[in-house]
């Protein structure tokens, strides 16, 4: 970052010295390239209204030697249809020079589409992204400042659940555009029940893990017996995560389809149903409606977009081993609560400790033998491998 006031610096302290072979060296005369002939012709022009002409040929110039080719010589004082607005110049890409521009000017309507999806998809991102941050509004103004501090420590907590989809996704998307433009739906439902089913069982394990150390985890906070009071509200935010995580490749598949712009319609529906939820919801609830008006907006919003899939592109996303996942780890909470009822600990380290080793342990074994997710036994037999050879 400081190169050059350090260049700078170094050519002073060269040119103070009288007699130098440093001087010799870097002010011997040469010949000026073309760049450094408009910078010092540049620098020399005068400011003010006397000198414009000269600045504007000099400008000129300069946009020749950077942009021509690839782009045609400047056009000079072009004024619009109306004739009412005039350009200083404009610099048309009709050359011949660039694949790029005779691509764009031979496919107009691929272009036209182009700018259509990514408006599209800009829209429904933006309503995506305004529906989760609405809660904290409307906490704020019915609930105070604090109450928000809370409920975003909550949400933090919550968004781990949500991590592994995206490096998921990420790498199964090329596929998956690459398999719906195929029209391969045997390959496109296969893509999106192998991921959605790995994520899910991720999630699952956890937001388990969250919610058997919540406790400890509050207790381990600074001032955390105030943050104790958004415990409920980590666990419905985490479901709404796992929604957002397990759907996630589904929303995908749509995007890359045809009916893409059903994405925005949901996104809008998202957006108005957040609004509607939090405004009926956190009065009578406070943060723990907040976090149901997020679960229940996000849960309308995948529904609509898988059934949308189902109908549209003939695939499903889910199979039996999603409902024996949910079931499995619904168990494994409800445990928790009878274990907790019934077998309390009073050491609370103790206590997540052990829950945590022999609840998770049971979920996964049961997830081990039952197969719930060959994709992930699989890596576990890979990596058993090379520990042992």
């Amino acid at each position: 970052w400081d190169k050059k006031y350090i260049s700078q610096e170094f050519m002073k302290q060269i040119e103070a010295q009288a007699e130098s072979q440093f001087t010799t060296l870097f002010f011997t005369d040469r010949p000026e390239n073309e760049c450094e002939v408009l910078i010092r012709e540049l620098k020399n022009c005068p400011s003010g209204k006397d000198c414009w002409g000269k600045y504007e040929k000099l400008v000129k110039r300069i946009l020749e030697l950077l942009f021509c080719p690839p782009l045609n010589l400047p056009l000079t004082q072009c004024g619009d249809a109306s004739k009412q607005n005039r350009r200083d110049y404009i610099l048309p890409n009709y050359s011949r020079e660039n694949d790029y521009w005779e691509f764009l000017r031979n496919n107009r309507p691929l272009v036209r589409q182009y700018m259509l999806y990514t408006g599209f998809l800009l829209v429904s991102a933006v309503a995506s992204v305004l529906a989760p941050t609405l809660s904290s509004f409307f906490i704020t103004a019915e609930m105070g400042l604090n109450y928000t501090g809370i409920f975003a420590i909550a949400t933090y907590i919550a968004v781990m659940v949500s991590i592994p989809y995206r490096s998921m996704t990420a790498i199964a998307s090329p596929q998956l555009a690459t398999a719906i433009k195929e029209n391969n739906q045997r390959e496109t439902a296969h893509l999106m029940q192998q991921v959605s089913r790995s994520i899910l069982l991720i999630g699952c394990t956890i937001l388990c893990i969250i919610w058997l150390n919540i406790d400890l985890i509050f207790h381990i906070l600074p001032n955390g017996e105030v943050y104790a009071s958004a415990r409920n509200v980590v666990l419905l935010l985490g479901v709404s995560q796992l929604f957002i995580a397990t759907c996630s490749i589904t929303s995908s598949a749509l995007n890359y389809s045809r009916y893409y712009a059903f994405s925005l319609i949901f996104s809008i529906l998202l957006t108005v149903s957040s609004i509607i939820l939090n405004n009926n919801l956190i009065p009578t609830h406070g943060m723990n409606g907040a976090a149901m008006s997020n679960l229940i907006s996000y849960a309308v919003y995948f529904i609509l977009i898988v059934i949308t899939v189902r109908l549209t592109l003939r695939t499903s996303t889910f199979t039996r081993k999603h409902i024996y996942i949910v079931l499995l780890f619904a168990a494994i909470i409800a445990l928790n609560y009878l274990w907790q009822q019934y077998l309390p600990i009073q050491n609370i380290w103790l206590s997540s400790i052990v829950r945590s080793i022999i609840l998770l342990g049971v979920a996964g074994l049961v997830a081990w033998f039952a197969n719930l997710s060959p994709e992930i036994n699989q890596q576990v037999r890979n990596l058993r491998l090379k520990v042992r050879g």
